[in-house]
């Protein structure tokens, strides 16, 4: 039998779409519309046109959903519904906030609340706190965005609404985490799940907290659990036909396969989410999908892709206003102008990146910030101002249960007190790091541990331990297929080979890192391959070449301003001039020398040239 009464097939289209009958639901909702309309009833059509938008909406039809919710809006409005005009203008600031139109989202939910306040309906204005303090979060005004769900929260769980009081709790997780307060925010995860459970809510408000409780574990380095967690959210939302569920579900999976070193995997599901995001017009989405697949450009030794891909989000992001999503590209960007040479443009992303971050009291962004600074000033030997940034970030990333980043930031200031001669330091650190990478899962770091550990070792004089680990790491690296990683093994092989005066297997690790530092485009890894090129010619009394060798090396590091290369190289210089003949530029060379490395805090380089310089002078 045909139903004929609209209430009845309003509720007939709300069960059809419970049940993911979207077909039948759009074809109930326009029955009662078309009834309404024939009748002349305008609360009634204002009615069915929210039902109509709220199943636009979950559907990803979001500009028919914003013209259904704006004409329920009129309609309600004209005949003095307020309740309804008010459901039409949240779902309106929801669409526009998905579209990337933040202002116009707040001045719909403002309207909102006005008209729901006016009205004495707590519940309504909790709703549209909800929505401002998710919007405040979103251009990282944190204070504001604490106090509308703080309000939300309060109004939720004096109307007894556990469902929507979990997802308020959850959105204060998520500013609680932003803050680096971990603890505080897993607590509100957890609770928010129990709310939910509590009247076994399994809509996709569930499936939020799943996926932020499955990003504490991944950064913490739990990639077991947060994998687990993310399937069960990806089954769900599968289920659901939740086009949004599906694709954070995909992206935080492809972020745990990326850690495992799973580029394949990570890839697929980057341009799934991706996919999703673009059908439903998401722009926010789209620029994370971005930044991840920028991650496997950078990956892949394609560090011009990765850079393009960078800035196209960092513009999506900056055009959203969304502050922390500007803040983690700006440090990805440094890092990669980092590695292109261009070190004015990275200090010019950093310095942006801290601004935006200290703005909006984003600890975990600067955290990120900082330790990219470090790693522009040990490039230009501030090994003080380098410590300093590591330690900072180091204590926020642990407060915030980020352990993955914490490890990252322990194998960076290895490697400076390495450089500084403080070795048992610096084998500390690398252990505790490689052991982290390498227990919880994640190869490449764990290769990078493997190279750290191994630097140190170089740097203390073990040359056969360094020569040892440098090879592991290597074979890791080529099973990963990551060419950095591969270049950087390479070099310090040749390095090490110079050291203990093996010329010809110098420059056969060369040859295999010459043609990987040409792709990646590093000035820093071709001027280091010619500087140890230089030193392998040396020990085979190939002057030319070798003086030839180093004056390349020199000229790109200077021209990147890279103070240790530079100085290493003019080290090797002065060591060429001794060995052929020209005694007395030798000396005045390591002199120049000494008290550059003595500067930048390297005593033991400064004392070996000093030695050196003394030698020549006695002869």
């Amino acid at each position: 039998m045909v139903e004929s009464n609209p209430k009845d097939l309003l509720r007939t289209a709300r069960s059809h779409q419970q049940a993911g009958r979207y077909e039948e639901a759009e074809r109930a909702c326009l029955a009662a519309k078309s009834i309404y309309e024939s009748s002349g009833y305008l609360a009634g059509q204002a009615i069915a046109q929210n039902n109509l938008g709220g199943l636009y909406y979950r559907t990803g039809r979001l500009t028919e959903a914003f013209d259904a919710f704006e004409l329920a809006r009129q309609l309600g409005l004209s005949v003095g519904e307020s309740s309804i005009a008010t459901i039409a203008l949240g779902n309106m600031g929801l669409i526009k906030a998905d579209l990337g139109a933040p202002n116009e989202a707040a001045t719909w939910h403002t309207e909102a609340l006005e008209l729901q306040m006016s009205a004495g309906n707590l519940h309504g204005a909790a709703v549209q706190h909800g929505s401002l303090g998710l919007l405040a979060f979103g251009r990282g005004a944190l204070d504001d965005a604490e106090r509308h769900l703080v309000a939300a929260l309060e109004g939720f769980l004096a109307a007894g609404d556990s469902a929507n009081a979990g997802s308020a709790l959850n959105s204060l997780g998520e500013v609680r985490r932003s803050r680096g307060d971990v603890k505080r925010a897993r607590e509100a995860f957890v609770s928010a799940l129990d709310l939910l459970d509590k009247d076994e809510i399994q809509d996709e408000r569930r499936l939020v907290v799943l996926q932020n409780l499955g990003n504490l574990a991944r950064v913490a380095g739990e990639l077991d659990d947060a994998e687990a967690l993310f399937e069960s959210s990806l089954r769900a939302a599968t289920i659901m036909k939740d086009p949004r569920g599906e694709a954070a579900a995909h992206t935080n999976l492809g972020n745990v396969y990326l850690g495992r070193g799973k580029r394949a995997e990570a890839r697929a599901s980057y341009e799934a989410s991706l996919r999703l995001h673009q059908k439903l017009g998401l722009r926010l989405g789209i620029a994370g999908d971005l930044t991840n697949l920028g991650h496997i450009n950078s990956e892949e030794g394609d560090i011009g892709g990765a850079k393009a891909r960078y800035e196209e989000a960092f513009a999506e992001y900056a055009s959203l206003g969304h502050a922390q999503g500007e803040v983690c590209v700006a440090a990805v960007l440094a890092q990669t102008q980092l590695f292109l040479g261009h070190y004015a443009h990275a200090r010019d992303w950093l310095e942006r990146g801290l601004r935006r971050a200290r703005q909006t009291d984003f600890a975990v962004g600067i955290a990120l910030c900082e330790s990219s600074f470090a790693s522009l000033h040990v490039a230009r030997g501030e090994f003080v101002s380098a410590l300093q940034c590591l330690t900072d970030s180091e204590r926020t990333f642990a407060n915030a249960g980020d352990a993955r980043a914490r490890a990252t930031t322990l194998l960076a200031s290895a490697e400076i007190h390495a450089w500084l001669g403080n070795v048992d330091e610096a084998r500390r650190r690398a252990r505790e790091a490689r052991v982290f990478f390498a227990v919880r899962g994640f190869p490449v770091e764990s290769a990078g541990g493997t190279a750290c550990l191994a630097f140190v070792q170089e740097r203390s004089g073990r040359l056969d331990e360094a020569r040892e680990l440098y090879r592991e790491a290597c074979e890791v690296y080529l099973s990963h297929d990551h060419p950095a990683g591969l270049a950087q093994c390479y070099t310090a092989l040749a390095r090490v080979a110079c050291s203990l005066d093996d010329a010809d297997v110098a420059l056969g690790f060369l040859s295999k890192a010459e043609p990987l530092w040409r792709v990646l485009q590093s000035p820093y890894g071709e001027a280091m391959m010619w500087s140890v090129r230089g030193e392998a010619r040396m020990l085979r009394d190939e002057f030319t070449e070798a003086r030839h060798a180093l004056r390349i090396s020199l000229e790109g590091f200077e021209a990147i301003g890279h103070a240790i290369g530079e100085t290493l190289t003019l080290g090797r210089i002065a060591r060429l001039m001794a060995i052929s003949g020209a005694r007395q530029e030798a000396i005045d060379r390591y002199a120049l020398v000494g008290e550059q490395f003595r500067a930048m805090g390297m005593t033991i380089d400064a004392d070996r040239t000093d030695q050196e310089r003394r030698a020549l002078r006695s002869e």
